[in-house]
């Protein structure tokens, strides 16, 4: 069992009981250490102690470092210990330097950790000083380790110069606490649990105690520690995920703490059972059971020598080994023979090289002939074969990809006809590109439908469910709607994130568990939820349910309990709204039937008709019905099963719709009305204020449950409301749409759209209108008084005469930046004052007051053929920039961000950021030497991030308090053959950098957002091409 372990420190005299493991002065060889050529040398001079240290000679930003192996004694029980590491450390030059110590894992032969080292937390970090300095660390070693590797970094410093270490001590103390490591893991396959907590040293402890926390970090319980008992239980008495912290603090001053995840799952899902389901996960081992997944897919590359050796040799009939990783027993499996072979591409010369780029086979008799060999020397039976991984980039006619499916299938079931084989396989649900490979007959031979059903990292309740909803009456409309449908990939990851932005762990719990509810109430055939665990840490490890060792997220404990309630369950489900932000999901399952219910939006309470056998939380913990039959809901959904199949056969009767503060007559009274909904016999009402959107009333007659949709509407609703430019307009306008649920041709119904802007120089702008009954208006208001650059936050009110109380509101935030045409020198341009519009403070854009002689801003924005222009000039009372180019944003510098293809629909999965392929951060910024230019982000080919960019022409010019930034970004740096037509946008966010006296101090004025709190471009701005 692999538990997440760090240690807090605080460190007091000598330990009794320390054993040094290590101690160096480095008087001789370098004997056992590696490393050592990397700028790395021993000297005799300036030694802390003795006549030697070791000294690593630095450039500015370079780093050298130093590792070695350290033996640990074994422990004859499992317990806890601490490794305390001390050293001495000076400076010669190397300004801002500093060291840190790593202490690496290294697991007994047999458990290769892979990344896991180097993935742990840094251990220790000192800054250097020009005076021999002493800094100690200690950290906390679990049994499993058998050695470790002690990895001394150093570097960093702006300037050339030596950074020395000396006297360095590693010592193993008998201190610490750990939960008990002979428990198989941390996911727990029973009702309940007791986790024994293991003090090393119980009678040297003063106090101690084991916090436990649920997925939304609310207290569970605290359990105090007792001082001389090693072994102290800890009861986890029902089904759920907890976070169990314990802190200990010992006599002598040393205190620890550790940290565990635990996930108490609930007993297995019967194989019978679990292998009818349609769960699954990209994944496999006793994790993937123990989460109540069936389907899993395998990857079967043919980009492989073994491949290519067997058709050079004429396909023999003898198994190469392995050709695929046997697939473990118990789960039914979608084997994927993807990626392409290389040598069988039909590629033209010159392409890149790129393993997921699909082609046209230049024989289709040896590529079947490959196929046939791959199936038939298979170790298992494939039920189900998937032609391709996302092949929306098809190099060639789409008549091409068909045949390519046409020629695997045939290949497939010439050998094996009970194999289903299924496609396209697109990565992410396009109906239009499935309709064109409809109409050329990839649906003739296919047995499946397979879709990826990837979203921009919104909710489950939105695009997600309306693109699956969208496809089933797609494929209904082609005569194919009884075509099963697999669903091989979609997920949510949490940071750092992936081409899709990330939630936090307990959203992605919430929208797995949401997801998985919607899916199976549309009856989808295979949902592989991607990932249960990624082999490296990077990238789409941040989709997994598992962290990378392998402990639970709380998603892993949604799944594994929405998997235990809804497996077994028959037909489609039916998901009725019950408020606008409250969903209700009925399923039968044998003679009853199991509710899931949620609110996305807000705590609230729901009827649940009936003495249901169980009500779960999202993670399986019980949760209580009070007198009125409610429940608690919220985002986290929480199911119930109820011993009464009518409820799931519940009559709802049509919508009926009614006003904002008005009155309904009902045809029976309802016995559960939705808050804020005020029910009275049959006469129901709706308070002013109340939001609208549909609600369900909930009753029952002699014949079983009913329900009563109820559409609330206001007289007027606001709708998208934008700021645009069109080109033949000379200034702005603010457009929006107004849906109008009242007057009438011949009772028209008057009303005053208002614009209410802060600094606005009048203050309010406005548009009469008239309402004729049901309908949308689409207005646009002129804002011809706004300045350029400046942000302007207010209000969109629309005022009804004959209603003074009710007056619809929409904040508004608008910022009007042109690009325009050069025609001569940018200095001509009209300068935007940019000071005001996010001046911050710190990484977390903390707003702040700013003097203009402090740090103030204008920007010029043009173009010409030769490239993008900018002209920022920069009022600041002091300049300092000492950094290396890649580190220039930590000191007066410009960032600029950048996406091209603002214009452009965001297509997730699609590569780029969510398909926008020209998004470009660069930066400059006036150094010892002159201009400096970086580019930090780029999502186009052939144009890397973390590089340098010679062609970025930046003219910067300092005079007294004033920094002039002329800058042109030439075309080809931005993916570019030339100019964007006119009336186009270009997404921007810019950000003016301003340090005074030290890094600390780091500040600046921001236009727009993406860059400095968090890289997003869907935080950046619009530049209007003129």
């Amino acid at each position: 069992m692999r538990l997440i372990i760090l240690a807090v420190v605080l460190v007091g005299g000598a330990v009794a009981d320390a054993a040094v493991l290590r101690e160096e002065g480095f008087e001789g060889a370098l004997e056992g250490w590696h490393g050592i050529e990397n700028a790395v040398a021993v000297t005799s001079d300036q030694a802390h102690a003795g006549e030697k240290s070791l000294q690593f000679d630095l450039s500015g930003g370079q780093s050298g470092a130093v590792f070695i192996g350290v033996g640990l004694p074994a422990a004859e029980e499992p317990r806890a210990r601490l490794v305390r590491v001390s050293l001495w450390s000076r400076a010669d030059g190397a300004e801002g330097g500093s060291a840190s110590v790593q202490l690496l894992k290294i697991f007994p032969e047999g458990r290769e950790p892979e990344w896991f080292d180097y993935l742990n937390p840094q251990f220790m970090s000192t800054p250097i000083t020009p005076e021999w300095t002493r800094s100690e660390a200690v950290g906390l070693v679990d049994p499993e380790i058998a050695a470790l590797q002690l990895y001394i970094m150093a570097g960093g410093s702006r300037d050339d110069g030596q950074i020395r270490l000396d006297d360095l001590k590693v010592e193993l103390l008998e201190r610490g606490v750990l939960f008990d490591r002979r428990r198989k893991d941390t996911i727990i396959t029973a009702d309940r649990v007791t986790i024994d907590v293991i003090v090393t040293s119980p009678d040297e402890l003063e106090s101690g105690s084991v916090r436990i926390l649920d997925e939304q970090d609310r207290p569970v319980r605290t359990v105090e520690l007792k001082p001389g008992l090693a072994h102290q239980p800890i009861e986890l008495p029902t089904r759920g995920y907890y976070q169990l912290n314990a802190q200990v603090q010992y006599t002598d001053g040393i205190a620890c703490s550790a940290s565990t995840p635990i996930a108490v799952v609930g007993p297995l899902i019967p194989d019978a059972q679990r292998l009818a389901s349609p769960f699954g996960l990209t994944g496999g081992g006793e994790l993937f059971v123990a989460a109540g997944a069936n389907w899993d897919r395998p990857f079967i590359n043919l980009n492989n020598d073994v491949y290519k050796k067997a058709a050079d040799e004429g396909f023999p009939s003898t198994r190469p080994t392995p050709i695929v990783a046997e697939p473990a027993p118990g789960k039914s499996s979608i084997y994927c023979l993807w990626p392409q072979p290389p040598w069988l591409q039909d590629k033209p010369s010159g392409d890149a090289d790129y393993y997921a780029s699909m082609y046209p086979m230049k024989d289709y008799a040896v590529f079947q002939d490959l196929v046939r060999y791959v199936v038939k020397q298979n170790p298992h039976q494939m039920e189900y074969v998937e032609v391709a991984n996302e092949p929306d980039f098809w190099k060639g006619p789409l008549e091409g990809l068909v045949r390519y499916h046409r020629e695997m299938a045939e290949a497939v079931k010439s050998v094996s006809p009970e194999t289903k084989v299924i496609g396209p396989c697109p990565c992410t649900i396009k109906i239009e590109f499935l309709d064109m490979l409809h109409k050329l007959g990839i649906f003739d031979f296919l047995d499946g439908l397979v879709v990826h059903a990837y979203v921009r990292a919104t909710a489950p309740e939105g695009e997600f469910i309306e693109l699956v909803r969208k496809l089933k009456a797609y494929m209904a409309s082609i005569g194919k709607g009884e075509m099963p449908i697999y669903i091989t990939e979609y997920g949510w990851t949490v940071p750092p994130g992936d081409w899709q932005q990330p939630v936090d762990p307990l959203t992605q719990a919430r929208y797995v568990s949401r997801s998985l509810i919607l899916l199976v109430a549309e009856e989808i055939d295979s949902i592989i939820y991607f990932n249960l665990r990624w082999a490296d840490p990077r990238g789409p490890a941040g989709y997994g349910l598992l962290n990378w060792e392998s402990t639970p997220r709380p998603g892993y404990a949604a799944y594994a309990n929405t998997a235990r309630c809804l497996t077994g369950v028959e037909g489609p489900g039916r998901v009725l709204q019950v408020t606008p932000t409250a969903y209700l999901a009925l399923f039968k399952k044998g003679g009853g039937t199991v509710a899931a219910a949620w609110d996305v939006a807000a705590e609230a309470r729901l009827f649940l008709p009936g003495l249901p056998s169980y009500i779960r939380d999202m993670t399986g913990r019980p949760v209580r019905v009070n007198e009125n039959y409610e429940v608690p809901i919220g985002p986290s959904p929480i199911f119930a099963e109820i011993p009464d199949l009518n409820l799931r056969e519940m009559q709802v009767w049509e919508p009926v719709e009614a006003q904002q503060g008005s009155t309904l007559q009902l045809r029976w009274e309802p016995f559960w009305c939705p808050s804020p909904l005020q029910a009275g016999g049959r006469v129901v009402q709706i308070p002013p204020g109340t939001p609208c959107g549909e609600y369900l009333l909930i009753g029952e007659d002699e014949s079983g449950w009913m329900g009563q949709k109820v559409v609330v509407t206001a007289p007027l609703e606001i709708g998208q409301v934008e700021l645009t430019w069109p080109l033949d307009q000379p200034t702005p306008q603010l457009q929006g749409v107004v849906r109008s649920y009242a007057g009438s041709d011949d009772q028209p119904l008057p009303y005053r759209a208002i614009v209410d802007l802060e600094a606005l120089p009048n203050g309010q702008a406005g548009l009469d209108l008239i309402a004729r009954g049901r309908g949308e208006q689409t207005f646009g208001l002129p804002l011809s008084a706004i300045r350029f650059g400046r942000r302007y936050r207010g209000t969109l009110m629309l005022n009804v005469p004959t209603m003074p109380r009710f007056e619809p509101k929409q904040a508004l935030d608008l910022t009007c930046v042109p690009c325009r045409p050069l025609t001569g020198a940018i200095s001509e341009l009209e300068a935007m004052d940019i000071s005001e519009w996010g001046p911050f403070t710190g990484s977390a854009m903390e707003p702040r007051a700013v003097a203009p002689e402090d740090c103030s801003a204008t920007l010029r924005a043009g173009y010409d053929a030769a490239g993008l222009r900018f002209l920022i000039e920069v009022r600041d009372n002091f300049h300092q920039q000492k950094m290396i180019p890649v580190e220039m944003w930590q000191e007066d510098s410009v960032q600029i961000a950048l996406d091209l293809d603002a214009d452009q629909p965001w297509r997730p999965n699609e590569g780029g950021f969510d398909g926008h392929k020209r998004i470009f951060e660069y930066g400059v910024a006036l150094g010892p030497d002159g201009p400096m230019t970086w580019r930090w982000i780029s999502h186009a080919e052939g144009l890397p991030g973390g590089a340098a960019e010679p062609r970025v022409q930046a003219r910067i010019t300092r005079e007294g308090d004033r920094t002039v930034y002329d800058l042109t970004l030439p075309w080809p740096v931005l993916a570019m053959d030339g100019p964007p037509a006119a009336g186009s946008k270009i997404g921007l966010a810019l950000v003016v950098n301003d340090v005074d006296q030290t890094p600390d101090d780091r500040s600046g004025l921001a236009l727009f957002g993406g860059i400095v709190d968090r890289k997003d471009p869907t935080a950046f701005g619009t530049m209007w091409v003129r």
